[in-house]
């Protein structure tokens, strides 16, 4: 068996995504030999997996958790977070952002700073999922 996978299968970018697809590829394919290689890789995997799910519960904490307003943790995160939609909505080619607010709901779309003030004010609509 060669000594690396195809390219296609190399997880590259190394997305931590849950569940990983592309890591689990390369699981499956260093599987197929088995070995010591192959209890490392799988390991490797649920290590990232588990990390995953524990920063989704740190990210349920910060939503939930701190104070909006007196909080300046909350706003580093909110700015955080509005970085990333800001990401993901030109990658869509949108003009703005649809607002989780617990006003808007996933229901209305504005400029970041906007969204950004709504999470400010109203915090996040009940269990935001992305």
């Amino acid at each position: 068996m060669a000594l690396f996978p195809p390219f296609s299968l190399l997880p590259y970018p190394l997305s931590l995504s849950f569940p990983s697809f592309r890591l689990l590829d390369l699981c499956v394919y260093y599987t197929m030999d088995e070995g010591f290689f192959s209890f490392l890789i799988i390991s490797l995997y649920l290590l990232l997996v588990c990390v995953r799910l524990a920063s989704m519960i740190d990210r349920s904490e910060w939503m939930y958790g701190l104070d909006r307003v007196n909080d300046p943790r909350y706003l580093d995160e909110v700015r955080k977070f509005i970085t990333v939609a800001k990401r993901h909505r030109e990658r869509l080619k949108r003009i703005a952002t649809i607002c989780p607010c617990s006003r808007c709901k996933n229901l209305k779309a504005y400029s970041d700073p906007i969204v950004q003030s709504h999470l400010i004010m109203y915090g996040f609509v009940k269990d935001y999922t992305v």
